[in-house]
């Protein structure tokens, strides 16, 4: 559970926070299960953070840093973390459906188990995270290092993995693919159709 006031501190504003964590070099913030659903926090040092079952759908997070925090079963749905420095982050188990994750770091992440359909991860470093178990369904993974990552039982189904629009391909170097699902939809633009009119 979240500490209060670490709570009503990120609320002040990333200035305020930030400076804090610059005064508290051994802080570990703790904001563990709070609301910050479509929070502008864009550039905040959430380094080493609690963020468990924290709801940061739709929050702007661009060139945000969070490495090293625990953010297992995390609400990211939807949520901006362009540039954002996500190296060694636990993201187990995480909701990242229609993130926009270009140009970040996920260097060595812990994405096992977490939901990425749909995300935004063109020029992304993930060499070395570990993506078992993850759907990354319908992703754009144009120009990704995905070297020595592990990919076991992950889905790839109709994610976006060529060199077009001057991207490149995606590097699978070193990475283990056991049992990965790189099936195609034979028409994804029906699929999708589809799916839109299942939710009105």
């Amino acid at each position: 559970m979240a500490i209060f006031g670490h709570l009503e501190k990120i609320r002040e504003g990333v200035t305020q926070w930030n400076a804090l964590r610059r005064a508290n070099a051994d802080l570990r913030p703790d904001l563990g299960g709070a609301n910050l659903h479509a929070a502008t926090l864009g550039g905040v040092n959430l380094t080493g953070a609690n963020l468990v079952d924290t709801d940061l759908s739709n929050a702007n997070l661009g060139r945000a840093d969070l490495r090293g925090a625990d953010a297992v079963g995390a609400n990211l749905s939807g949520a901006m973390l362009s540039e954002a420095s996500l190296a060694g982050v636990v993201f187990r188990n995480a909701n990242l459906r229609d993130t926009s994750l270009h140009n970040a770091s996920l260097r060595a992440a812990n994405l096992s188990k977490s939901s990425l359909v749909g995300a935004d991860l063109s020029n992304t470093d993930m060499s070395r995270a570990n993506l078992s178990g993850a759907d990354l369904s319908g992703a754009d993974l144009r120009s990704v290092n995905m070297s020595g990552a592990n990919l076991t039982d992950t889905i790839l189904s109709n994610a976006r993995m060529d060199g077009g629009d001057g991207a490149g391909p995606t590097d699978l170097s070193y990475a283990n693919i056991k049992d990965t699902i790189f099936t195609e939809r034979e028409n994804p633009a029906e699929d999708e159709r589809e799916r839109k009119s299942t939710r009105l």
